[in-house]
């Protein structure tokens, strides 16, 4: 392969699409749970939440780890705890 052969391929370094990031903000975040954006800042207030960064002044979740944590809450088919059964 010569240089000819890369002949005005541009390549763009320092840019991620915000598609392809790995995180979520905070707003991306609400709108992927379908929850207010004020319920995860208070998720992360008390620590309810799924684990975040914090990068400078902006808050972050990993989507694998938002994944684990929601994965951690499923309720199994049907079951409901017993003070919550009716009779």
């Amino acid at each position: 392969m010569t240089d000819d052969d890369n002949a005005g391929t541009v390549i763009k370094l320092g840019h991620r699409d915000s598609t392809s990031s790995e995180f979520y903000t905070v707003e991306e975040l609400a709108a992927y749970l379908n929850v207010p954006v004020q319920t995860v800042y208070q998720w992360n207030s008390v620590g309810v939440g799924p684990g975040y960064y914090r990068i400078g002044k902006y808050v972050r979740y990993r989507k694998s780890e938002v994944e684990d944590w929601l994965d951690d809450r499923r309720v199994a088919d049907g079951y409901l705890p017993p003070a919550t059964r009716v009779s």
